[in-house]
């Protein structure tokens, strides 16, 4: 049997069939077969076909008895298709040389049931092809969640799959409708949400007058095919109850397919069709907030107060001298003992974008966090710990990212400001996050553990984490790990500024300096473990995140390799964590603590 099959649906293409046939059969990997649907053109297309297979018994050539369309071209190859691997390529494009090396090597590295590529851009009318790759994409793991997915390409001839995961499923694409491409790339991630990219521009996609992509772009689209997509989406989640879930891949499929067609001039008939069908999928309201982008939105910046009268002021003053103007300053009075309030009420008199908020009793400072986002109004959101400060171009440049990429949030570099008062960058802990170059960035599971896991260091979409997705609950020192996995699981993709806007100081009376690595912090430590084990277990992510999962535990249960071989009921505490998260006896601390491996310090 052969490793690809090439699907080729042909339809009056007489002009470029032969470029695409001939990229097939000059491939640098040889064992293959082309899958040639004839769609009944009418032209000479299949004739020049004909003469190819005739050289050429790789090729298979397949007939319709009638146009019927691309769709149903690709599910008739598709069904008479013996290659471990499918790719598919319009009959009008072309294949780089190593396009099935490259695939076949990917699969074999990357055990994945698809590989994503890129793609050169090439204009028939000037006969140039673009400078730059079609899509700007990272190589690595790419998990798909519902609130990601719409925002990739979901052309079929970027992507390659196992035969065996069409299979299993029975995935076609649907027949008589303009956006098939859509329908099955959601259908299909939706059952295999994890796929791996690379970089490489191994298809040339060509821009003619009468291709779809081209008439997409200019607004010749058919609208009841985007209606009859999305309802045909909206029965398949409900039918496997995942609906909820992926209400909001709905908005954002119809916000993209929308503004396909701004600035064109329709009916009346045709504006009355799409409100009608929007009130019918009863998202009107959503898609609103969606579509609209203020040029100046509302910022909340939340500051949780606690016993920091030394620092608090410095703090205030960095967020009052912004260069961003449209904010409100909410602090979380959390019932310190000092006068860290008093200081932050005299700038209040000052500034009416400063507002308290009073917690009746100390509830700690993820409550204190959670006070804050409650009460937040703004379009975004930051976080500034009250013993820190930010850079004063901090908001305006994480708001202008924010607005521009439309991501759930961006993220920004640190400094560390020691005892001594220097400041030095933040990347002693995380090396490979100091390192990164400004742009986007997919946070994919072997990376997660390369970050320090900080919310304050980023600007949000406050729908993002105001809703379901993030929960804040309480976990001592560790409340950030809980946090940082639910951010990155459920929005992997984020923009990485590469400036350090975000000074974090370093001190005896920090949080992290008098509690990091204590025996006391061991059940916050796994309370916060568990938690993230239980969302991973029941989010379907734990497969692709299982790995990430043990490192952070492995890196935590570090902090006290001493204590553990030195105190009883911490190893005992640590023993019954491992069984009630049903840990693989492979996993058992004792792996990474061995005291042969780890110098233990002596008491």
């Amino acid at each position: 049997m052969p490793k690809f099959s090439v699907i080729v649906p042909v339809y009056k293409v007489e002009k470029y069939v032969s470029q695409c046939i001939e990229s097939i059969l000059n491939q640098s990997f040889h064992d293959f077969e082309v899958l040639v649907t004839d769609d009944c053109g009418g032209d000479n297309s299949m004739r020049i076909v004909e003469e190819f297979a005739k050289k050429d018994d790789r090729i298979k050539i397949l007939r319709h008895d009638k146009n019927r369309g691309l769709a149903a071209a690709r599910n008739t190859a598709l069904d008479s298709a013996k290659g471990d691997y499918i790719v598919c390529l319009d009959s009008d494009d072309w294949m780089e040389e190593n396009c099935l090396s490259i695939i076949y090597s990917e699969f074999q590295k990357r055990k994945t049931e698809s590989i994503w590529f890129n793609a050169y851009s090439y204009y028939e009318d000037t006969h140039k092809r673009g400078e730059k790759p079609m899509y700007e994409q990272v190589d690595g793991f790419r998990t798909l969640t519902p609130h990601t997915i719409a925002a990739y390409a979901d052309f079929t001839w970027i992507k390659a799959y196992t035969r065996k995961s069409i299979l299993k499923y029975n995935l076609h694409w649907p027949e008589g409708l303009t956006f098939e491409d859509g329908e099955f790339y959601f259908k299909y991630f939706t059952y295999y949400p994890r796929t791996y990219v690379i970089d490489d521009c191994l298809i040339n996609y060509r821009y003619r007058e009468g291709s779809i992509v081209r008439d997409a772009d200019s607004g010749k689209i058919k609208m009841n095919d985007i209606y009859t997509v999305v309802e045909h989406l909206k029965e398949f989640w409900s039918e496997l109850g995942v609906y909820e879930n992926y209400k909001v891949t709905l908005i954002k499929l119809i916000q993209n397919r929308i503004r396909m067609m701004r600035g064109l001039k329709h009916t009346q008939e045709e504006v009355e069709r799409a409100l009608k069908f929007l009130d019918k999928m009863k998202y009107p309201d959503a898609f609103e907030k969606l579509e609209s982008k203020p040029v100046n939105p509302l910022v909340s910046v939340v500051i949780p107060v606690y016993n920091v009268e030394k620092y608090v002021e410095e703090c205030i003053l960095s967020v009052l001298n912004q260069t961003y103007k449209n904010m409100e300053i909410i602090c979380v009075d959390d019932c310190g003992t000092d006068n860290s309030m008093q200081i932050v009420k005299k700038y209040a008199k000052k500034d009416k974008r400063i507002k308290i908020i009073k917690h009746k009793k100390n509830m700690g400072y993820c409550t204190a966090v959670e006070s804050g986002i409650n009460n937040a109004a703004g379009t975004y959101v930051f976080f500034v710990e009250s013993d820190d400060f930010i850079e004063k171009d901090c908001i305006e440049l994480g708001t202008k990212k924010l607005i521009e990429s439309d991501l759930n949030f961006v993220l920004f570099k640190i400094d560390r400001l020691e005892t001594d008062g220097k400041r030095y960058p933040y990347d002693n802990w995380a090396p490979f996050y100091g390192s990164l170059p400004e742009g986007l960035f997919e946070m994919t599971p072997d990376k997660m553990n390369c970050f320090p896991f900080f919310y304050w260091n980023k600007g949000y979409k406050r729908e993002f984490i105001q809703g379901n997705i993030v929960k804040w609950q309480n976990g001592g020192i560790y409340e950030d790990q809980e946090f940082f996995f639910r951010v990155f699981t459920n929005s992997p993709v984020t923009y990485v500024i590469d400036k350090s806007l975000y000074v974090y100081r370093i001190h005896k009376s920090s949080l992290m300096g008098v509690s990091f690595g204590k025996l006391k912090n061991v059940e916050d430590l796994f309370l916060v473990l568990e938690r993230i084990y239980n969302y991973l277990r029941t989010s379907r992510y734990f497969d692709a995140y299982k790995s990430a999962f043990i490192e952070l535990v492995v890196n935590d249960l570090k902090w006290y390799r001493k204590q553990y071989y030195q105190n009883a009921g911490l190893r005992e505490m640590t023993l019954n964590f491992f069984k009630k998260i049903n840990f693989p006896a492979e996993f058992k601390p004792e792996t990474y603590l061995n005291p042969d491996i780890v110098q233990v310090e002596e008491s």
